[in-house]
């Protein structure tokens, strides 16, 4: 469970922090060994989108991120989903700024009996994970 948490904190920084500047091969070479292959792709299509990566460039921002985790939210026979506090310091032209949020991380087993991210999302929009009587 420690290296779960411990892999969804460090996952939720690597997400939080990006810079302009950066292509996004780079930002997501971060994000690709912690992530299963169903959320790199969607990550990867994300990062792709030309219209943020333009408004990005010409406010010159840039963010650097640091994740708590809050609570364990639910624990299952092969997943677990982590409230986490992300808190970013973005820098634009604009000045300088924080943002805080709070994200409900899905960490899975992965067939080596590691832990990869499979989701996240707003904590209030849901992840409520296995609600069957055999989660806790």
């Amino acid at each position: 469970m420690t290296a779960a948490i411990r892999l969804t904190t460090s996952f939720a920084t690597a997400y939080g922090t990006y810079s302009y500047d950066q292509p996004p091969q780079a930002y997501l070479a971060r994000l690709r060994p912690m992530a299963t292959p169903e959320l790199y792709g969607s990550l990867a299509r994300a990062a792709s989108t030309r219209s943020i990566q333009a408004q990005r460039a010409r406010d010159r921002e840039a963010a650097t991120a640091h994740a708590t985790a809050n609570k364990i939210r639910t624990i299952g026979p092969h997943s677990l989903i982590l409230i986490i506090n992300l808190r970013q310091d973005i820098t634009t032209t604009a000045g300088r700024h924080q943002r805080t949020q709070r994200l409900a991380i899905t960490a899975t087993k992965t067939s080596d009996d590691s832990w990869a991210i499979h989701d996240f999302q707003p904590a209030d929009a849901g992840n409520a994970g296995d609600t069957s009587a055999g989660a806790s």
